[in-house]
């Protein structure tokens, strides 16, 4: 058997969402702002951290954005310009901690096999190296319009299982994991109000550069800005970027191998008896499956077979990059 992150999630949210996605194989023909953005951004960041540059990259996106039918992309909005500004914004925030970091490896993509057989795919997006301590840390750069809870971070196994995944693959010294986040709304550009000012809302949801920009795009005195600016720098730490770094002990690791055999066994049985149950969750089910209208209409006895053809395409394996 082989499993992935992706998989396991989708198997321990709902069951019958797994079947939806990785036995009948099925996707969305929809387009998702949020995950269009995160894929978008994410892409940038690999090119950025190879060396390559991200600027190229962002030129052949942006090509592709402009081929889309218009409805397309008038339903996805100016991505071009948001990806650009989070980017920009992303290296003015990391640019003097990046300088202490060296990249080991980016995009690891690698099937390692447990003790007992699985094979557990495992999608890193980057291992680096901390140049005073010496030690790797494997990163997930996580794009999400708001921040994860800190104890959520310790409950997810993502990381967990691919930190166990990278002692068995040789590396060493590791550290540790690091939740990158980044979200995916960019700074806010301030409103030009009646009086002829900018709008100097206090819980403006921008920061210092943002602002700045905009005072002289109008050909304002940053004099009359300053106490907004102040207020700004002082309230902008954490604000759109943050960086949260967990060590990993062996009781945790243990654990989550556990588990990992635990679900291999529960997607094992239920694809031989072919049973996959519903998991009910209102907040989950609303905003989290894009799969819920497909289930309430098999639920109740419809021929889904129409909703598939107009709804869904197959699902290609390399979007266990852009879902994990």
């Amino acid at each position: 058997m082989r499993l992935s992150n992706s998989k396991i999630k989708t198997w321990r949210r709902c069951p019958n969402k797994y079947r939806y996605k990785y036995v009948m194989d099925l996707e969305p023909r929809a387009h998702r702002v949020q995950l269009e953005r995160g894929t978008w951004v994410h892409s940038l960041l690999q090119h950025h951290y190879d060396g390559d540059g991200w600027e190229p990259r962002h030129d052949e996106l942006e090509r592709d954005f402009y081929n889309l039918p218009e409805e397309v992309r008038v339903e996805l909005g100016d991505l071009p310009d948001e990806c650009a500004r989070i980017m920009k914004a992303y290296l003015r925030h990391w640019r003097n901690e990046d300088k202490k970091l060296v990249v080991v490896d980016s995009e690891m993509d690698e099937i390692v096999t447990l003790p007992n057989g699985i094979q557990f795919r495992v999608i890193v997006d980057l291992i680096v190296e901390d140049s005073w301590t010496k030690k790797l840390f494997a990163w997930d750069h996580k794009t999400r319009k708001n921040f994860e809870r800190s104890d959520n971070m310790l409950l997810d196994p993502q990381l967990t299982n691919y930190f166990t995944a990278l002692q068995m693959m040789g590396y060493e010294p590791l550290g540790g994991v690091c939740y990158n986040e980044i979200r995916t709304k960019p700074p806010v550009v301030p409103d030009m109000l009646k009086n002829g000012m900018l709008s100097q809302r206090k819980n403006m949801d921008t920061d210092v550069r943002t602002y700045y920009r905009e005072i002289k795009r109008h050909g304002e005195d940053p004099e009359d800005y300053a106490e907004m600016l102040r207020h700004l720098a002082r309230n902008q730490e954490d604000r759109f970027f943050r960086r949260t770094y967990l060590p990993k002990d062996p009781p945790m690791l243990k654990q989550m191998k556990k588990e990992i055999v635990w679900s291999a066994r529960e997607i094992s049985r239920a694809t031989r008896t072919n049973e996959y149950p519903r998991t009910f969750i209102p907040a989950s089910c609303k905003w989290d499956c894009e799969y819920k209208d497909l289930c309430i209409a098999e639920l109740h006895g419809a021929d889904i077979g129409s909703m598939i053809k107009l709804g869904f395409r197959r699902r290609h394996e390399s979007d266990e990059v852009s879902t994990r």
